[in-house]
């Protein structure tokens, strides 16, 4: 079984219902075989690009271009891509088998060889020797794989996923975002995720789009939007950050009270221009507790949660309360402790507190 990669353009597209724009002017390019991850909270407009690529909405303007084809007026019945939906949308009625071989059969495939792809599909995703069960019969995870090998049989050019499992438990969800992944590489088709679990989305994804309000605020390398986020709302959903103030101090050093920030960020133009607003996102992770007569950041614990291998605390200092993970090897901090905070160079990023969200090129 194949399929031919494609890419996708959005050209200038908006959707809007009403007074509402739900996506508002996007301009994206989707390279052939890449894995690109849609990113936002609810209502930014991640599942209805997803929508629009299928064609089960038309833009109301711009263009939509499937493998540098306008699909733009086409109906979805003729784009040659498939989707995977949170729901899994199975049918209660019929086999596993029969729900892999529903799309082959309208199509106009005989019975025999439609059987024989969904066979060689439900290999493909680890299901071997469980066609004649009914979908009841299946864990959540199973039910995934069905759905799954139910949108490869058709062999798309395209294939999205709409929050494919928000409706698994944790271990499990790790479990088959990794297999999707190994699978999308394997067969090399073009795939856009939709979800709001960045940890899924650093996970799986060749980049990451994150949305806000209808437009793209940012987009790169999961690497690239964690470590260098270029606004308070990307630094903020691209996982936990601590927002702060920045200072000058007298040698003109930029400062979050009275912490010198590490070198590397210590540039006002690496946020953009010299004028910005700027603040400074540290991850939890980037903090370093130390003793409390270290020359630093005073503060004093007011919570402590152990979580096996990171103990997690909130920590009041001059700057605000800050939100820090530090390992669990060393003894456990008590709420009262006072400790001094340091800073390391990675997990710390300039950002613009007035930037909007915009269109930005990878």
């Amino acid at each position: 079984m194949s399929s031919q990669a494609a890419s996708i353009e959005f050209v200038d597209v908006s959707k809007r219902y009403g007074e509402v724009a739900a996506v508002d002017s996007v301009r994206l390019t989707i390279d052939a075989g890449e894995l690109v991850t849609l990113l936002g909270p609810s209502g930014c407009g991640k599942t209805t690009i997803l929508r629009l690529i299928s064609g089960l909405e038309a833009p109301s303007e711009g263009s939509v271009l499937i493998a540098g084809r306008d699909v733009t007026s086409l109906p979805a019945s003729q784009r040659n891509v498939s989707m995977v939906f949170q729901s899994y949308a199975l049918f209660p009625h019929l086999r596993v088998i029969d729900n892999v071989c529903y799309g082959l059969l309208n199509r106009g495939l005989l019975r025999n060889e439609a059987r024989e792809r969904a066979l060689q599909a439900i290999e493909q995703v680890g299901l071997t020797g469980l066609g004649e069960r009914w979908p009841a019969e299946l864990s959540g995870g199973q039910q995934q794989r069905v759905a799954l090998a139910r949108a490869l049989v058709l062999e798309p050019d395209v294939l999205l996923f709409d929050e494919p499992l928000s409706n698994l438990d944790t271990r499990l969800r790790r479990h088959m975002r990794d297999e999707i992944r190994a699978l999308q590489q394997r067969l090399g088709v073009t795939a856009v995720y939709v979800t709001h679990d960045q940890a899924e989305a650093l996970a799986v994804s060749d980049r990451v789009i994150v949305m806000d309000a209808g437009r793209i605020a940012q987009q790169g390398t999961p690497r690239e939007l964690y470590e260098r986020p270029g606004s308070e709302f990307v630094a903020a959903f691209m996982g936990e950050a601590n927002l702060l103030a920045v200072t000058r101090d007298a040698d003109g050093d930029l400062c979050v009270g009275t912490l010198k920030l590490p070198e590397r960020v210590r540039d006002a133009r690496a946020a953009g221009s010299e004028g910005a607003a700027l603040r400074v996102a540290v991850r939890p992770e980037a903090w370093r507790v130390q003793a409390p007569d270290t020359a630093g950041l005073a503060g004093m614990v007011s919570k402590s949660s152990y979580l096996g291998p990171v103990v997690e605390y909130t920590i009041d200092s001059d700057v605000g309360t800050l939100f820090v993970v530090s390992s669990a090897g060393g003894r456990q901090l008590a709420p009262g402790e006072r400790v001094t905070l340091t800073l390391e160079g990675e997990g710390i990023a300039l950002v613009d507190a007035n930037r909007e969200a915009r269109d930005a090129k990878p």
